[in-house]
């Protein structure tokens, strides 16, 4: 009897348990001499402890427990399945595993109900079992986005090991992650005719090898593309930990064309850039990531919008989607998405009449600066549809439209105080025949799609408006460049008046 237990363990040292690449396996039974002498439990536990694969593959786990440190993941469900027509109460069950493959198992037990199913909690442990005696494929059936599938594993329930029944069984998976972060730069947006850049940011995942990595961008279908695939940039980077603050701390080596293929494609009115690596530039991204955790693909494109006036108000939306896998099968590749926004709305400026609030005045003619500096020296001023100046209707009022958002840049709120808010500031440059007005600086932000904010300009009657007027206070000369000397002068008229009050007051005291 001992010496058949012996040839058993022989046949046993051959029996890969688990074939994961990027997970801890189990190390060949080659150190246990023969099966244990007691008799063979009827049942085990599989203890399972997920966690992400760390820049070192480990070493091949034994089934005991042991003291690993890592990051945890929640919500990887595992199955297992019992191969059939496998005795291991039987010594020739046992020599049978020598033949066994993962494959072979996966075919045997496609059809077959799971013996166990588990879900990994937020310490990323779950617990398979009790099981009956026997041979069992474990297999991750679901994982969560950006964490790619480890491949399936063989286990025998009791496991030998050191000469006992090992019934309570711990193994260590680990599964490689990766993320994608779509950013958006519009800080230097002014108009909905500027353009706004978009970067794609994706990791690498730590994988012995890589079979598949493609990222794709699908643009609102408001938004078009500026030029072509031409204009479309791939390149790696590597980046700080604050992903969103897109700091480039260093390139990596540079990768061509023909380490991808770009392709657009339109889908459902919508266009998609997809960017898939070949087997030259998979080979790049491994060694990339092996150089350097941080490397991210980045894949960076300019839009427009396609709207004019009202229309190119709203919210626009792009998304980006990464796949990546290892292995001959890549339909479990891993998936990781993420979505960015600019935003542009309007401003609206009132004319109405000082002394009757309820009078609107058409006819009054404004300009619109980015700055404040800009507004009060009448340069610069925005256009947008090839308007500088906008003239108040019937109502009134005048709508600027398609103006990035004051308090919404690079993809995140901003408050007054953050050098990415942007304000804007009107002026009124011509006043209608037979009204005058104060010509002064008025801030408006833009916060909101469909409520503009509304800046009122008051004038009051008399003057022949920006034809010449009849010299009533405040009235408003034609032109921009009048409106720029009539503030300088007021300046220096105060002064004036400054200096004489100040001469007539010593006279006064010197006699």
């Amino acid at each position: 009897m001992i010496k058949t237990r012996q040839r058993v363990a022989a046949v046993a040292a051959f029996l890969p348990l688990v074939f994961s690449l990027g997970s801890a396996s189990f190390a060949s039974t080659a150190k246990t001499p023969d099966l244990p002498s007691d008799p063979i439990p009827d049942s085990a536990t599989i203890s399972i402890k997920k966690l992400e694969q760390p820049d070192q593959f480990g070493e091949p786990a034994t089934g005991l427990p042991q003291d690993i440190n890592g990051t945890p993941i929640a919500g990887v469900t595992f199955t297992a399945t019992l191969v059939p027509g496998i005795d291991l109460t039987d010594p020739s069950g046992w020599q049978e595993l020598n033949s066994i493959t993962v494959s072979d198992a996966v075919a045997s037990t496609n059809s077959l109900t799971p013996a166990d199913t588990a879900t990994t909690n937020s310490r990323g442990v779950a617990q398979l079992g009790p099981l009956d005696t026997g041979l069992y494929l474990v297999q991750e059936t679901s994982v969560p986005k950006g964490v790619l599938p480890s491949d399936p594993f063989l286990v025998t329930a009791p496991l030998p090991t050191a000469g006992t029944w090992l019934t309570d069984i711990h193994v260590y998976p680990k599964n490689a992650v990766a993320s994608i972060d779509l950013r958006v730069i519009d800080e230097d947006t002014i108009t909905s005719e500027d353009p706004v850049l978009w970067e794609s940011y994706s990791t690498i995942p730590r994988v012995p090898s890589l079979d598949l990595y493609a990222v794709t961008n699908t643009l609102d279908p408001r938004l078009d593309l500026i030029e072509d695939v031409s204009e479309v940039r791939v390149q790696l980077a590597q980046t700080s930990e604050d992903r969103r603050q897109s700091i480039t701390r260093g390139l990596l080596p540079v990768i061509g064309p023909s380490d991808y293929s770009i392709s657009l494609q339109n889908v459902a009115g919508q266009l998609v850039i997809r960017v898939e690596f070949t087997p030259s530039g998979l080979v790049k991204l491994d060694q990339a990531r092996a150089d350097s955790s941080d490397t991210n693909v980045v894949i960076s494109y300019r839009t427009l919008v396609r709207g004019a006036g009202t229309e190119a108000d709203g919210v626009y939306s792009n998304r980006a989607y990464m796949r990546a896998g290892s292995g001959a099968s890549t339909s479990d590749a891993t998936t990781a998405e993420d979505t960015e926004t600019t935003k542009f709305g309007s401003i609206q400026i009132l004319a109405r009449d000082r002394d009757h609030p309820q009078t609107v005045i058409p006819g009054t003619v404004f300009q619109l600066f980015a700055t404040e500096g800009d507004a009060a020296t009448l340069t610069n001023p925005i256009e947008v549809d090839g308007e500088s100046k906008w003239t108040t209707g019937p109502d009134g009022s005048v709508t600027i439209s398609g103006l990035r958002f004051s308090n919404f840049a690079n993809g995140l709120d901003r408050d007054r105080t953050s050098s990415l808010f942007r304000g804007y500031y009107a002026v009124m440059t011509q006043t209608p025949s037979g009204w005058s007005g104060r010509a002064h600086v008025m801030a408006g932000a833009v916060e909101a799609v469909d409520a503009p904010v509304v800046l009122i300009q008051e004038l009051w009657r008399g003057g022949n408006g920006g034809n010449g007027g009849n010299g009533g206070e405040g009235e408003l000369p034609s032109t921009g460049a009048d409106v720029a000397g009539a503030i300088v002068l007021g300046v220096g008229l105060l002064c004036v008046g400054f200096f004489l009050r100040t001469r007539r007051r010593e006279s006064e005291s010197e006699e």
